[in-house]
């Protein structure tokens, strides 16, 4: 609850408007708003994928022998937008 709290004092009132209506009016969770992605810090981070490749081999590291991923010299195709 506190951090629900924090978010509500920390984001601008017009920010925080939006996302209640969106949250009362819009219970299709299948509708994306173009908008809301392309300014979010979160979605257009691009060091975010590599950030959790590294989480991710950092724990396989962990718990199992394992050699990281090298894409140095290979091609990369990538399947799917990643959103969820």
């Amino acid at each position: 609850m506190t951090n629900i709290l924090r978010k509500l004092y920390e984001r601008p009132p017009k920010e925080v408007l939006y996302k209640i209506k969106k949250r009362i009016l819009i219970n299709n969770k299948n509708q994306y708003d173009l908008n809301e992605i392309s300014s979010s810090r979160k979605y257009m981070r691009p060091e975010s994928l590599h950030d959790f490749l590294n989480r991710i081999q950092m724990i396989l590291r962990r718990n199992h022998i394992w050699n990281d991923i090298e894409f140095n010299g290979k091609d990369v195709i990538e399947i799917g937008s990643g959103l969820c």
